[in-house]
């Protein structure tokens, strides 16, 4: 969550309902960080499995919540319909009552919450919309000057915590959830967040209190794949190989087998049971991890003539690695067009977040003056303009990507802009990509840049339900004119 002072922003967006069974509903359920992931004993009803007796307000809970409380338990709750903030205890720091809204938490209908939070402006905005769809309605609470660090330690779970009563019961149910945040750069000793498990809270019809949580600890240990480090490899079509194998295949990862490399890793070239095979020996990173089970869980699954089929992969120690066929004779990028967003290679259906796909490639060609496949001066393949660029993001060193030809004859500040805003147009999922009337306000000063993170989200298709994505959930950033935008011909 924070680490080294600097704290993580985050978005969390879900889909609740909550219905009584009969006579008046209670209690309700909350959004939570926390640093443990066991129900605190006693903390049923009204306590909403956040806190109980024991330890409500004191620091040792180490608790953030965010409530969608159904019952005026106590006297502090405003009534029996408010959202609020709650630090270390059942009473809210902040709340705020839904009535007046027209949205009612306990009415059996499915309502969207969207929380948004700036590690940078330590601020928080709650937003709640009827149904499942994103709105533009203004947040319902804005919390300035939330450190969470102060609340929380560095390694969290992210989950939710629900209870309902005795007599007052309702199921408490969350269908569908988005959770994205900024990852914080260099690796530690600590394990960090690597995937969040999206699960659904149902009624615990013995102690009325339900918990999910998410959290993968990724460790850098010796140590074989099994089933519970990958379960959602079960059942996928490439098969998985041994690193004997694959060592054999490209002469023990021979540099002279080297066919390219990038953000992601290094790819060679192997002879596999007399078939030529490319070798992606992915980072051993957890954003390594992440894009290794996305692309073996949506690729893998995927068979297509335009599509390099992914045969298989491999996990053993610290070594990530994915198999695919080799083009043979050509380098994969004669294959690509550069300007196409991954999912119009699948669906072969041009869209207006297509268009601002091949937008974000030309604003990143304008702001380097390299070509959007830029040629790998020590092999025949290309890397691509877009991981390039967030690959120096990664490092803090978005701006080594300026085209050096400018000769310093530029404002800084509105080229990194133009890079930031180049990469929010390329973000692989359509539905997080901002629209063009967007990014016409940011080029005019009209509206803050939008946030990207650090390294580049894994591709995953099908995306992200579009219910969970708007051009309003875009925090932090400054609001910045940009001059002018001069081309020129490219090298």
């Amino acid at each position: 969550l924070w680490k080294k002072g600097r704290v993580a922003s985050f978005n969390s967006t879900f889909v609740l309902n909550v219905s009584p069974f009969s006579g008046p509903p209670g209690d309700g359920l909350g959004f939570i960080l926390c640093k443990d992931s066991n129900v605190p004993n006693n903390s049923l009803d009204k306590w909403l499995g956040i806190v109980n007796a024991k330890t409500n307000g004191s620091s040792q809970a180490s608790i953030v919540a965010v409530e969608f409380d159904t019952k005026k338990s106590f006297a502090e709750d405003l009534d029996n319909n408010h959202v609020g903030l709650n630090i270390n205890s059942i009473f809210s720091k902040h709340q705020t009552s839904l009535n007046s809204s027209g949205i009612f938490i306990s009415n059996g209908t499915n309502i969207t919450a969207m929380i948004l939070y700036d590690g940078d402006t330590k601020t928080m905005n709650i937003s709640v919309f009827q149904g499942k769809k994103v709105g533009t309605k203004p947040p319902i609470m804005s919390i300035p000057n939330l450190d969470l660090s102060q609340y929380l330690p560095e390694m969290v779970y992210v989950g939710f915590s629900a209870s309902t009563g005795q007599v007052a019961i309702e199921r408490n149910c969350i269908l569908e959830w988005y959770f994205t945040f900024d990852e914080l750069g260099e690796e530690s000793k600590f394990p960090r967040w690597v995937w969040i498990v999206v699960a659904v809270s149902t009624l615990d019809s013995l102690c009325g209190i339900g918990v999910t949580a998410g959290y993968f600890c990724y460790k850098r240990k010796q140590r074989p794949l099994n089933s519970y480090d990958l379960p959602i490899f079960t059942g996928v079509s490439p098969k998985q190989l041994k690193l004997k194998d694959l060592k054999a295949a490209t002469g023990n990862f021979n540099r002279k087998n080297e066919l390219g490399g990038g953000g992601f890793g290094i790819v060679y070239k192997g002879n596999l049971e007399g078939q030529f095979v490319a070798v992606k020996r992915v980072k051993d990173t957890p954003k390594g991890m992440q894009n290794l089970i996305a692309e073996v869980t949506t690729i893998g699954s995927l068979h297509h003539k335009n599509l390099v089929e992914l045969i298989g992969w491999c996990y053993e120690g610290s070594e990530l690695l994915l198999v695919y066929e080799y083009m043979q004779n050509r380098s994969l990028d004669t294959f690509l067009y550069w300007y196409m967003a991954p999912e119009l290679f699948l669906r072969g259906k041009a869209t207006t977040e297509t268009d601002v796909f091949a937008f974000g490639v030309l604003a990143l060609v304008l702001a380097t003056g390299k070509k959007p496949g830029i040629q790998d001066e020590q092999s025949e393949s290309s890397t691509c303009i877009i991981d390039w660029v967030w690959e120096l993001n990664s490092l803090d060193s978005v701006t080594d990507a300026i085209d050096p030809k400018l000769k310093g004859n530029y404002d800084e500040r509105e080229a990194k802009h133009m890079l930031i805003l180049g990469l929010a147009c390329c973000h692989p999922n359509p539905n997080m990509r901002p629209s063009m009337g967007y990014v016409l306000q940011v080029l005019l000063g009209e509206a803050i840049l939008p946030t990207v993170s650090l390294e580049k989200p894994a591709f995953v298709w099908p995306a992200p339900s579009p219910s969970f994505t708007h051009e309003h959930s875009y925090s932090g950033g400054m609001l910045s004119t940009f001059s002018s935008i001069n081309g020129r011909t490219l090298d």
